[in-house]
């Protein structure tokens, strides 16, 4: 593959071209820190999966299978089946039942060890009272992402994003080697908090670098392809996870090899375009001048002179009042806003309850990460010819249609509960595709001015979208047990239909002013295709909000 040249008045793109072998190269090792980020994302379905449990028996000497029979109520007549018992005679030597009347509390559980050898549910009685913290494991992640990411955004943009980079990925492997050797679940969701904003801060890093190496449309396909690494992560886990039944071991299995990326120490340099806005011009021209003898162009001695150098423009003071002084622009970041929390919890509340859908939870989640592949590939497809809105409303109707329609199947009724598998692939589908297309066109529909401010305020939206979803399961014992599909389907359809209510802006010039958003006034300029198809006037294409993100 030769560079492809272009780049207009960017140095750094005339310098290395748009796209080329070197570009493909460090794409495709950048994007392989999202293998073990899905493997992190994904774990805590195997180390806190649905569990059957029971009270065990009062006292040890008792039959525990006549002590099912006997002592707990029916699961099919009461929904105490698993935390309460009918009280019974303690001091007797076999099982014998005194009330069937009156049921108490289980002071000790019995689990079903047929699938998993130990997990976290099981070591630390996750269970009834305690179940919150099976769910509070799950947000306690996204919370770490929330955190990470706007840590590390800082951090990176000050001291560069390879220090970054390997930084995180030897602190998310610190911290994944730790939690596996806890020894409360206290220390487990910290460490849980850890890997989330460390993790994060290592896919942001990789995410960043690589955009900023990119041109023109490259920016789209490569920003939607470059989760597919983490597709191939959720793929290996479920491998993994079904041959690694004990939950310290699977832990030490998915964080032991992020150490392998501190080989980019001596393989991926730091991002050129970075060290020429921090005034560092001589490694950067050395790190061009490398990449264009990669892409087999000819060497220029005075690299930055021949092709030009970046001029500092004026900085815009924007912020978040220029959002709400204008009446449509506000009704446009609040539809941006819904849209994207109701991504991140219909993404997050379908992979993290994988148990849930069809009776075999490896062979779901590796059918759910296998099924991402199609879905970036269509996503990418689909913006490029058929526009923004059209894609994004028809994945998110796919999505919630097909999580309403998982309640008219009884999973049990069916060998191993297909159509509810099926129709849980397909709202992933669904989700994957409209996820991996929100990004780019909401970096599309805001202006200039106000676009790093919105996209960080739809960013807010997705964070507490994944952090209600393991939230809603809670919900699901307490006052129906189809709540959370419920919601996640109505409001996929929903807010999937409200964004055909937004302006389209495929094939349009990226809007300077908030007038340009609504066609109020166009530019007379006349646009080249190339500068129309590129989203973004910047690095950032893409959507690192799907990542340990």
């Amino acid at each position: 593959m030769t560079a492809a040249g272009g780049g207009g008045d960017d140095p750094v793109l005339a310098a290395m071209g748009t796209v080329g072998r070197w570009q493909a190269c460090q794409s495709l090792l950048l994007s392989l820190v999202g293998v073990v980020c899905g493997w992190q994302v994904l774990v805590i379905a195997f180390l806190a999966p649905p569990t059957a449990h029971w009270c065990a028996p009062p006292s040890p000497h008792w039959d525990d299978q006549q002590w099912r029979r006997e002592g707990i109520p029916d699961p099919a007549e009461s929904a105490a089946w698993g935390c309460r018992s009918y009280v019974a005679d303690t001091n007797s030597t076999s099982v014998r039942i005194l009330d069937r009347n009156r049921t108490v509390p289980c002071r000790r559980w019995t689990y079903n060890t047929s699938e998993y050898d130990n997990n976290v549910v099981i070591e630390w009685d996750l269970v009834c009272d305690r179940r919150w913290l099976q769910m509070f494991a799950q947000a306690i992640y996204m919370v770490g992402i929330g955190c990470g990411v706007l840590f590390w955004g800082v951090f990176a943009d000050r001291y560069g994003r390879r220090p970054t980079l390997l930084l995180c990925v030897m602190l998310a492997c610190l911290s994944g080697n730790g939690c596996a050797a806890v020894n409360s679940v206290q220390l487990f969701l910290v460490f849980r908090f850890m890997i989330a904003f460390c993790g994060i801060g290592a896919y942001c890093a990789c995410f960043v670098t690589c955009m900023e190496m990119l041109g023109d449309w490259w920016r789209v396909v490569v920003g939607i392809a470059f989760c597919m690494p983490m597709s191939l992560g959720y793929m290996t886990l479920a491998v993994l996870a079904y041959f690694v039944r004990h939950w310290r071991a699977l832990q030490v299995a998915v964080s032991l090899p992020g150490i392998l990326y501190m080989a980019y120490y001596w393989v991926v340099p730091e991002s050129p375009r970075w060290l020429l806005s921090r005034g560092r011009a001589n490694e950067a021209v050395t790190i061009m001048k490398r990449a264009r003898l990669y892409n087999k162009m000819p060497v220029l001695d005075n690299l930055l002179t021949t092709q030009g150098r970046a001029e500092p423009g004026e900085a815009t003071p924007a912020g978040c009042r220029p959002l709400a002084a204008d009446g449509r622009m506000l009704a446009l970041v609040g539809c941006l806003f819904v849209c994207w929390l109701v991504n991140s919890m219909v993404f997050y509340g379908i992979l993290l309850n994988t148990g849930d859908f069809g009776d075999n939870i490896y062979m779901n989640a590796f059918l759910g990460g296998a099924v991402e592949v199609p879905a970036y590939a269509a996503c990418i497809y689909a913006i490029l010819r058929l526009g923004r809105r059209r894609p994004i409303a028809l994945a998110m109707t796919v999505a919630g249609l097909s999580c309403l329609l998982t309640l008219a199947f009884d999973p049990a009724a069916w060998r191993r509960g297909w159509p509810v598998v099926c129709l849980g692939l397909l709202g992933r589908f669904g989700i994957t595709a409209s996820f991996g297309a929100i990004y780019v066109y909401s970096a599309e529909l805001f202006p200039t001015a106000l676009r790093n401010t919105g996209l960080a305020v739809c960013s807010v939206g997705s964070r507490f979208g994944g952090i209600l979803a393991p939230m809603l399961q809670l919900l699901r014992d307490d006052v129906h047990p189809s709540l959370p599909v419920v919601v996640y389907g109505l409001s996929a359809v929903g807010s999937g239909l409200s964004v055909l209510l937004l302006p389209e802006t495929a094939g349009r010039p990226l809007p300077e002013t908030v007038a340009d958003v609504f066609g109020d006034t166009r530019r007379s300029e006349t646009h080249d295709t190339t500068a129309e198809q590129q989203p973004l006037d910047g690095p950032g294409t893409g959507h690192p909000e799907r990542a340990p993100a």
